[in-house]
């Protein structure tokens, strides 16, 4: 009886450490389940925050070259109004100038010849 008492101790413990084994692989596929299904997870919450981060810098691009077009347009209309004015002021002060030689040839030649002096002295000056 002792040694069938022995076999049957044996096929026990063999048994139970079959056992426990099959626990201990099923408890490590779990984890490894688990720990994927957690990569995955976090794979995909690193995905969408890098979407967004992308949505969010090309938003912020659009919407700063629309504000340089804006200025860009605003400068534009600006200097269209300014030169517009400065050339009526021109082509008012130009008719002006003509008028006055017109109704007074004598002293616009006096005043030419005057400047033309003034600018001959200065470039001699420049020279000597």
């Amino acid at each position: 009886a002792a040694p069938d008492a022995r076999g049957g101790r044996l096929r026990d413990a063999t048994a139970t450490a079959q056992d426990a084994a099959e626990r201990a692989r099923d408890a490590a596929q779990d984890a490894a389940e688990r720990a994927r299904v957690a990569a995955q997870e976090g794979a995909e919450r690193a995905r969408t925050a890098a979407q967004e981060g992308a949505e969010r810098a090309r938003t912020a691009a659009q919407e700063g070259a629309e504000r340089a077009r804006e200025r860009y347009s605003d400068t534009v209309d600006q200097l269209r109004d300014g030169y517009s004015r400065v050339r009526t002021d021109v082509d008012v002060l130009s008719e002006d100038l003509s008028d006055y030689v017109r109704d007074n040839p004598a002293r616009a030649i006096a005043f030419a010849a005057f400047f033309g002096f003034l600018i001959g002295l200065l470039l001699r000056g420049r020279d000597a």
